[in-house]
């Protein structure tokens, strides 16, 4: 007799490889939770900033403070395996246009361009990695550190000749962030540049 499955609980994308196109149980199949693909709609990876809005934030390297903010967000950055010059500008531009601060309504509605507020920016190779199964993350998702350490400091570029106060943490040191999440408000922010002759 056969047995029908409950409905998954989240959606799913199913991708199959066979001949017969998409199909459940096909060779090559992925099931993967909608909001968590590793690439997005045409086939590119998303340079990554997980943003925290903060009343105080700041990096030591080694007891030494190297950058700090009060009140602004506070932006973990992770460049993946094929991000590229234009990811960087492009979330830049999301970035300091995201609008995550309340107006005089209490509303979401001011973006940190708006406020005025400081922008801390630190390099976190750890947020590209591949936590789909087994129980160690893999990094083979993330660039090469030649190429984060260059899509970084062209992000922190960006954001200074945009922006009045952009502190930075060092990339490739250990770092001791200490921060005070003002909400809490976190937003995980993922973008790609448009395509040449598309907008998005």
């Amino acid at each position: 007799m056969a047995v029908r499955l409950p409905p998954l609980p989240w959606k799913a994308r199913i991708v199959g490889r066979g001949a017969g196109g998409p199909q459940a149980g096909g060779k090559g199949e992925r099931v993967r939770r909608a909001g968590f693909e590793e690439r997005n709609g045409n086939g590119r990876t998303a340079m990554i900033a997980l943003l925290q809005r903060v009343s105080t934030a700041e990096v030591r390297v080694g007891g030494e403070r190297v950058g700090g903010i009060g009140e602004g967000l506070l932006a973990f950055i992770g460049v993946r395996r094929d991000d590229g010059e234009r990811d960087a500008e492009r979330l830049v531009e999301r970035v300091l246009g995201y609008r995550v601060f309340p107006d005089g309504h209490g509303r979401m509605n001011l973006s940190l361009a708006d406020t005025g507020g400081g922008l801390l920016a630190v390099p976190q190779f750890t947020l590209p990695a591949d936590t789909r199964k087994g129980m160690r993350p893999g990094f083979s998702t993330g660039a090469h550190p030649d190429t984060a350490r260059k899509l970084f400091e062209r992000f922190v570029a960006g954001a200074a000749a945009r922006h009045p106060v952009v502190e930075t943490g060092r990339f490739g040191e250990r770092m001791q962030v200490c921060l005070c999440n003002e909400g809490p408000v976190t937003f995980w922010l993922e973008t790609r540049a448009p395509e040449a002759g598309t907008t998005d």
